[in-house]
């Protein structure tokens, strides 16, 4: 509350003017404003409502009070009063204050406030700013940035929020392009009354386009309050979000750029899919399946084929002894063993099935199991497994145990495992069967490249705890090193010098090969030291690695890694709807094989269909902050529909809507309960962009260039925009990165977000079944049909 004494009628009425609600009694004004815990920012608070009651700022007749519930007289006047108790808005009381400095003398009169009242710079913009999510470090004396009500209040005495304008982008569309993108925009092209929230993201994006730009200076002549919010959009780095500054729900996009672009690139149909029949993709699978089996090269064969095309009965139509099938649920594995039983009868199938963590029973050998696994020790791990198992009194656990080592050292059979159980073996040391063949069905890319994030305060500490153990400080004596250790010590240091650094740049790990060389050497290392408690294997022996903030604005640092290495040397072969020549071949170039061979088996013709909805973004943002899910639930209300798939944190959007439990993006291979059924997809898959661009770094060996170094948050960032692209006969416009050379991590981004898209289609088993799959996205799929949401609403 901001009691002003001594008040008059004529300060009451210039609040009026203003529309700051208030309380004139008894010779008193009281403003509800929401107090802060810090005394300069309310201070300024008390200095804005002076300045607009015409006030001088040291009128010294005013106070500044907190109201207590004891405190009756205060509110039974706020009470009674006719004006109402409502807060009075930060942001609209700092616009007033704004409008009320008059364009002549703005910065005259900026900086008689932030001088009288010790805010930083010659201006009061940007010493008070709209909260735009920056993340901003500690200054000399670490308590110089407030955030109070939605405003920021700098009190540093340096400079060190002068920020160069932006708004580098000079978009030349005319107006006629940039009508109708926006409500928003409309609205204010039609000079319609807005809220100040709703202008100040108008003239945060509009002053990127050199049209806009062109009629607010034409507007700034005779009106002052946009010159007042020109001047106010200059002082941020660059357009600020929808939902950020709005927060309404009405808008699917956050900036002005991304509508107009997506209006620019509609999703179309540019070239007819050419396809084959069913019998006709079956006698082609089955002839480069015999082909792979009879070949006694070691190569990697890439298999491109339609989900539903019989890939696991051609297998088990040819399954022979000595041949590793990897798959991707137990259950198909389960499917496959019978079927593969049924048609050889004389052939010996052996499904490689461990003992579940679930099912060993808890002991102290279980807790040691689960520790060397947190630390990445896991040939430890895995001896504490046996340990465990051998200890427990379930016959059954045992017998499965038995099973399970005997199918490893088994010579001569037919082998299924899961993609999950043949990369957990291969990180505890445990080696498959001995084979000609290994089948991979779908893509196992999700399952070999791994990442792991920490806490990069957590991971520096246990780092400098390896060095502490190694030179026994840690233990309170000084060791003297042998050559190794020293060479382990100053390895570890520079390893440090780059988690540092990868908050700079996405940062390639060059002591890769030494940390693998040694490993047995830092095992038995870490095993010595309880604070140690993290996987260092999996930082150490990483090929990239990059810091990022996380939700709670906490610095991490995700390293990720390559399980490839596991398919060198061998014959594979991978058969998956979802492989990308322009990705799949130059991964297994670089990591598994240089004789890797690309195989397409063209589309195959459908009985089923599938309808694209594409007029509209369904990224997860736009799910999360506008009316898009009421929007879809409305639409397919009339569709006979048995499940929708959709992002796995975003199923509590459609609950009520038949969303599956199970099945997610994410999350589809494998599934086979909704063959032949009606299928609802909603949503536009895709990963963090420092995350698509270790992806990018570990398929081609080169970093994306669309990349800064974000000052105020102190990483990396990435420039995104909306992009046009083409692929499977479509073109479409995806956001994503901007540089002209990142053509290839615009390739990644796109495959790997209409994989997700392709699996959840696929449940369905189009090719066999008169069905009807309706899917909610931008990014096209593979011989749909292009609708809008009008033409169905």
């Amino acid at each position: 509350m901001i009691i002003l004494r001594n008040a008059k009628q004529k300060e009451s009425n210039k609040l009026n003017e203003h529309g700051i609600k208030h309380v004139f009694f008894a010779a008193q004004i009281f403003v509800n404003v929401e107090l802060s815990a810090d005394v300069r920012v309310n201070e300024a608070l008390a200095g804005m409502v002076k300045k607009l009651t015409g006030r001088y700022y040291n009128n010294a007749a005013y106070e500044i009070k907190c109201v207590q519930k004891m405190d009756f007289s205060i509110n039974i006047i706020i009470e009674e009063a006719k004006n109402g108790t409502d807060l009075v808005s930060m942001f609209d009381l700092f616009i007033s204050f704004l409008r009320e400095l008059t364009i002549c003398q703005v910065v005259h009169n900026s900086m008689r406030f932030a001088s009288y009242y010790k805010l930083n710079l010659y201006n009061s913009i940007p010493a008070i700013k709209l909260d735009d999510g920056t993340i901003y470090s500690e200054s000399n004396n670490g308590e110089d940035m407030i955030k109070h009500g939605g405003l920021v209040f700098s009190f540093q005495k340096e400079k060190l929020l002068k920020i160069e304008i932006k708004n580098e982008n000079n978009y030349q569309q005319s107006l006629d392009k940039i009508r109708g993108s926006s409500e928003l925009i409309d609205r204010w092209l039609n000079e319609e009354e807005l809220t100040n929230e709703e202008l100040l993201w108008v003239y945060t994006n509009a002053i990127e386009f050199k049209a806009l730009r062109t009629l607010m200076n034409e507007r700034k002549r005779r009106d002052r309050k946009t010159a007042i919010f020109i001047h106010l959009a200059k002082c941020y780095n660059g357009p600020l979000s929808y939902q950020r500054v709005v927060g309404d729900g009405k808008f699917e996009y956050q900036f002005l750029s991304q509508a107009i672009n997506n209006r620019l690139q509609p999703t179309m149909r540019i070239k007819d899919t050419e396809t084959i029949t069913k019998v006709e993709g079956r006698l082609k699978l089955k002839q480069h399946l015999i082909d792979y089996l009879e070949s006694n090269k070691k190569e990697v064969w890439l298999l491109k084929a339609d989900t539903g095309i019989g890939k696991s009965h051609t297998v088990a139509e040819l399954a022979r002894e000595r041949v590793l099938f990897i798959l991707p649920t137990k259950k198909l594995g389960r499917e496959l063993k019978v079927k593969v039983e049924n048609k050889h009868q004389n052939l010996k199938v052996v499904m490689i099935d461990p003992v579940d963590d679930k099912e060993i029973p808890d002991c102290s050998e279980k807790e040691e199991m689960f520790r060397a696994r947190q630390k990445g020790l896991g040939k430890q791990a895995s001896d504490y497994r046996n340990k465990a198992i051998e200890k427990c009194d379930n016959e059954e656990i045992k017998t499965k145990h038995e099973k399970y080592k005997q199918a490893l050292s088994t010579k001569q059979a037919f082998f299924i495992i899961t993609h999950k159980r043949f990369a957990d073996g291969f990180l505890e040391a445990i080696n498959p069967p001995e084979v000609d063949s290994i089948i991979i069905d779908e893509d196992p890319v999700n399952e070999m490249l791994t990442d792991e994030t920490y806490s990069t305060e957590v991971l520096l500490y246990e780092l400098n705890q390896l060095i502490a153990t190694i030179t026994a400080k840690g233990f309170g004596v000084n060791a003297e090193l042998n050559e190794v250790e020293e060479e382990i010590v100053s390895k570890v240091k520079k390893f440090m010098e780059l988690v540092q650094s990868s908050r700079l740049e996405l940062t390639p790990n060059s002591y890769k090969p030494f940390f693998q060389l040694n490993s047995n050497k830092l095992a038995a290392i870490i095993m010595k030291n309880p604070m140690i408690k993290n996987n260092l294997f999996a930082a150490l022996e990483s090929d990239c690695l990059i810091s990022h903030r996380n939700k709670k604005n906490e610095l991490e640092t995700t390293c990720t890694s390559s399980l490839l290495t596991a398919f060198r040397h061998k014959k594979i072969m991978i058969m998956s709807a979802t492989l990308n020549k322009k990705v799949h071949m130059p991964l297994f170039l670089r990591h598994v094989n240089i004789n890797t061979n690309w195989i397409e088996i063209p589309p195959i013709e459908t009985k089923g269909k599938v309808i694209l909805f594409a007029d509209r973004s369904t990224s997860k943002t736009a799910l999360k902050n506008t009316d898009l899910g009421e929007v879809i639930k409305e639409i397919i209300k009339p569709f006979n529909y048995e499940a929708l798939i959709t992002n796995k944190n975003r199923k509590y959007l459609f609950e009520d809507n038949k969303v599956h439990k199970q099945i997610h993006f994410g999350n589809c291979a494998g599934y086979d309960e909704l063959n032949g059924k009606n299928i609802v997809v909603v949503g536009t898959p895709s990963l963090p962009p420092w995350k698509l661009a270790l992806l990018t770094y570990q398929i081609f060996g080169k970093l994306p260039r669309s990349t800064y170094y974000n000052t105020k948050r102190e990483t990396i960032d990435f420039d995104f925009k909306m992009q046009k692209m083409e692929e499977s006969g479509y073109q479409f416009a995806i956001n994503t990165f901007t540089h002209p050379e990142d053509y290839n991590a615009r390739v990644v981004h796109l495959w790997q977000t209409s994989s997700d898209i392709e699996q959840a289609v696929g449940r369905a088993r189009l090719i066999d079944n008169d069905c009807t799959v309706y899917v909610f996205s931008r990014i096209p799929v593979k011989q749909c049909k292009i609708k809008k949401y009008l033409e169905i609403a």
